[in-house]
């Protein structure tokens, strides 16, 4: 009995087995779908020989920078002479600034006037209560730009109004701020202060 229960036994595995096949077969067979058509392209046979000519690219040349042209300096800086220190502080001594003055002998300038043989007007910043910071020039006159000679003047405005050198208006030579180098000399210092 026992060998025919192995028998059975073995006989079942075997229509199992088959079973399984024949499962797996028919799933396969249903999954199958159609191959999917494919789109034709068209394709291009040229019959005679076409020849595509492409642009020759050449490269730009640079823009050449404009060569900046040099500003042209004003023309009386051509006669602006640099003052010595010490002729700036003689001057200083005549100074009648309430409260205390002072020149600035860093951009002190002078100019030969054309209007006389040999007088320099000279030109420096005043500092001081109510002068402003730089603003106020005053101008002087002198026949040397040497500290221990000439004569000294006050001109115009500054000059005369805030020293007690004597007027060059009232002088004989009427030395008035519309002389020549007056002006530029005035000019000469704003430049070197950097307000031109």
């Amino acid at each position: 009995m026992l060998q025919k229960s192995k028998k059975i036994g073995q006989g079942c595995l075997m229509v199992l087995g088959i079973l399984f096949l024949v499962l797996i077969v028919s799933v396969s067979f249903s999954d199958r779908r159609e191959p999917a058509t494919r789109a034709t392209v068209p394709t291009f046979t040229p019959t005679t020989q076409t020849r595509v000519i492409l642009p020759t690219v050449t490269p730009e040349s640079p823009t050449p920078r404009p060569t900046p042209t040099p500003t042209p300096l004003p023309a009386f800086l051509a006669r602006c002479l640099d003052v010595p220190t010490d002729k700036i502080r003689g001057i200083e001594t005549g100074l009648t600034v309430g409260g205390g003055g002072w020149l600035d002998d860093k951009t002190a300038q002078a100019v030969r006037s054309n209007d006389y043989s040999k007088v320099f007007m000279i030109a420096a910043a005043i500092y001081g209560p109510g002068m402003g910071n730089g603003e106020s020039i005053g101008i002087w006159a002198s026949n040397d730009l040497d500290p221990a000679l000439g004569i000294i003047m006050g001109v115009g405005g500054f000059g005369e109004e805030f020293s007690d050198w004597p007027k060059g208006s009232v002088s004989d030579a009427q030395i008035t701020y519309v002389s020549d180098g007056v002006r530029e000399a005035e000019d000469c210092v704003r430049y070197k202060q950097g307000r031109h």
